[in-house]
C-alpha cells in the first residue's frame, strides 16, 4: 500500500509539473519593414557581393566598382519621400512618396550577377507590399527617360516573384506593375502564401519596351526596379487593392497642321472649342451687331508680316509660322474664354510671335487711337498656369519693350509653372484710354499675339533671337489723353472721338 501511495503521490506531482509548464510556440518571423538598417548606401559594403538583414530574412547587394564610380544592384534601402524622378540620378524613390509604413523601404534593381534573392529559414511566406519606383514611372509614363518610350494600352512592365526549395523552383507569382494602360502608383499587397513552404525568393522583371538588333533582344528600356516594404506580412485584415492610375496618353504638341486654317464655318455665336494635338481651344464669336468677331484663338496660314488694319489682324510679325503652315493668333475675349486647356502635366513652351497687327500700331503708329511706343512703352503677355481652376504662376513676356519688339518667333518657357490643367493668357500696354476718374477703359494697342507648337520643348541648343528696334523710340511724351479723345455711347455701345475720328472699341475706325 505504502509503495502504491508514493506512486500517485509522484504521478499527482509530475501532472502538476507538467500543467505548469507553458507550451513552447515556434519563434515568430519577424517581418523585414527595413526600419532596422540604415537607409542609403552603406560605406562598409565592399566591391561584389554584401549580405545584410531586416526581420528574420537575408537581403544582399551587389556593388560593382569594377569602372570607377559605384553601382548598386539588388536591393537598397531608401528613405526618400519624393514620389517623382527626373531619371538614374534619383533611382531610390517609390511612387506613392515613401514607405508603405514608418520610413523606410527597399529599393530593387536587378543584378545581372544573379544576386537577386531574399533568403530565409524555410516557411510559408505570407506576402509583402509592392510598389512602381519613381524613376521607372518616369520611363513608362512620360517617355522622357531615353531609350524607354510611353507605354501604350498593350504594353506591359511585370514583376516575378520565384518560390525556391534548396535552390528548385516551386512556383511564381506574377505582379502587373502596369498592364492595360494602368500602373500601380500607392502600395500594393502581394500574396506569396501560393508558393508555399520556401527558402528563397528571386526576383525578376520584364517590359515590352525592350532593345533589339537583327531581332535579338538586347535589355529592357525601361528602367528594372520596383519598391518593396514588409516582407514576410500577413495581409491585413478588411484590405482592399487600391485603384491602379491611369497612364496619360501621348503628350501630342498644339502644332496646328491639323486643323484648317481660317474662319470655320460651323462655328456658332458664343463658344467653339477645337482641338490640336492634346490641346483644347477656344473660339468666341459675337455676332450679335450683325457683323461677326472672332475672339480668343483663329488658326492662320497667312505668310505676309505686314497689317494695314484690323481687317488683316491674322498675320505674325515674321510672316509665317514658326514652322509647317499653320499657326495661331490670339485676341483677348472680354467674355473671358481666353485659355488652353489640357490635362494635368508639366508644358514645357510655346513659340511666340507678335502680331503684325499690333505691331503697325505700336512701331508705325498708324493704327488710330494707338500711338507709335517710346523706350517707356511695353506690350506684356501673361501666361497664367492654373491648376483646379486655381492659379499656380505666371509667366510674363515682354513683346516690346525698352525700345524693342519680338519680331522673330521666340521660346517661351512655361516648365516653370510646374504641373498645371490650363494656361490662360492676358495682355497689357501702357497705351490706353483712360480719364480724370482714373479708370483705364481699353487699350489702344491691339492685343494680339502669335502662337505655334503649344507643349513643344525648347530645342537643343536653342538661342532666343534678338529683338527688333522700334524706330525713333524716344522718351515719353506727356499725352493729354482727357482733350485727345471722349467717349461717346451709340445704341448701347461705347465708342471713341479721337481727333474728330470716331472708332470702336477694338480701334477700328467708322
Amino acid at each position: 500500500m505504502k509503495k502504491m501511495f508514493l506512486f500517485a503521490v509522484g504521478m499527482l506531482c509530475m501532472s502538476v509539473q507538467l500543467a505548469a509548464t507553458p507550451r513552447m510556440l515556434p519563434n515568430e518571423v519577424k517581418v523585414a519593414d527595413f526600419e532596422d538598417v540604415t537607409a542609403g548606401i552603406d560605406a562598409a559594403w565592399v566591391s561584389g557581393v554584401n549580405q545584410w538583414q531586416s526581420g528574420d530574412f537575408t537581403f544582399t547587394t551587389y556593388k560593382d566598382d569594377s569602372y570607377g564610380d559605384a553601382y548598386y544592384y539588388a536591393f537598397v534601402v531608401s528613405n526618400e519621400t519624393e514620389n517623382t524622378s527626373t531619371g538614374f540620378m534619383e533611382p531610390y524613390r517609390s511612387a506613392k512618396g515613401g514607405a508603405y509604413e514608418g520610413d523606410n523601404f527597399a529599393v530593387w534593381y536587378s543584378d545581372w550577377n544573379g544576386n537577386n534573392s531574399i533568403t530565409f529559414t524555410a516557411q510559408t511566406v505570407h506576402g509583402f507590399f509592392v510598389n512602381n519606383n519613381a524613376y521607372a514611372v518616369a520611363a513608362f509614363t512620360q517617355g522622357n527617360q531615353a531609350p524607354a518610350r510611353r507605354f501604350t494600352a498593350e504594353d506591359k512592365f511585370l514583376l516575378y516573384a520565384i518560390g525556391k526549395k534548396a535552390g528548385e523552383v516551386v512556383d511564381t507569382v506574377t505582379v502587373e506593375l502596369a498592364a492595360n494602360g494602368k500602373y500601380i502608383a500607392d502600395w500594393t499587397y502581394v500574396d506569396l502564401s501560393v508558393l508555399g513552404e520556401i527558402d528563397e525568393v528571386a526576383f525578376a522583371m520584364t517590359s515590352t519596351d525592350k532593345s533589339t538588333y537583327d531581332g535579338i533582344t538586347y535589355y529592357d528600356n525601361t528602367p528594372t526596379y520596383f519598391c518593396m516594404d514588409n516582407f514576410g506580412a500577413e495581409k491585413p485584415e478588411g484590405y482592399v487593392a487600391p485603384e491602379l492610375a491611369v497612364i496619360p496618353e501621348e503628350v501630342k504638341v498644339a502644332d496646328f497642321e491639323d486643323v484648317t486654317a481660317g474662319i470655320d464655318a460651323a462655328w456658332v455665336s458664343g463658344v467653339n472649342q477645337w482641338q490640336s494635338g492634346s490641346y483644347t481651344f477656344t473660339t468666341y464669336k459675337d455676332d450679335s451687331y450683325g457683323d461677326a468677331y472672332y475672339y480668343a484663338f483663329v488658326v492662320s496660314n497667312e505668310t505676309a508680316n505686314t497689317s494695314t488694319g484690323f481687317m488683316e489682324p491674322y498675320r505674325s510679325a515674321k510672316g509665317g509660322a514658326y514652322e509647317g503652315d499653320n499657326f495661331a493668333v490670339w485676341y483677348s475675349d472680354w467674355n473671358g474664354n481666353n485659355s488652353i486647356t489640357f490635362d494635368t502635366q508639366v508644358v514645357p513652351g510655346f513659340f511666340v510671335n507678335n502680331n503684325a497687327y499690333a505691331v503697325a500700331a505700336f512701331v508705325d503708329g498708324t493704327q488710330a487711337p494707338a500711338r507709335r511706343f517710346t523706350a517707356e512703352d511695353k506690350f506684356l503677355l501673361y501666361a497664367i498656369g492654373k491648376k483646379a481652376g486655381e492659379v499656380v504662376d505666371t509667366v510674363t513676356v515682354e513683346l516690346a519693350a525698352n525700345g524693342k519688339y519680338i519680331s522673330e518667333w521666340t521660346y517661351v518657357d512655361l516648365s516653370v509653372l510646374g504641373e498645371i490643367d490650363e494656361v490662360m493668357f492676358a495682355m497689357f500696354t501702357t497705351d490706353v484710354i483712360s480719364y480724370d476718374n482714373g479708370v483705364t477703359y481699353y487699350d489702344n494697342t491691339p492685343t494680339y499675339f502669335c502662337l505655334d507648337n503649344f507643349g513643344a520643348e525648347k530645342p537643343e541648343g536653342y538661342v532666343a533671337p534678338e529683338m527688333t528696334d522700334i524706330p525713333g523710340a524716344t522718351a515719353l511724351d506727356e499725352i493729354d489723353i482727357k482733350t485727345s479723345a471722349d467717349k461717346v455711347m451709340m445704341n448701347g455701345r461705347l465708342y471713341i472721338r479721337r481727333n474728330g475720328a470716331m472708332f470702336d472699341l477694338q480701334g477700328r475706325a467708322l
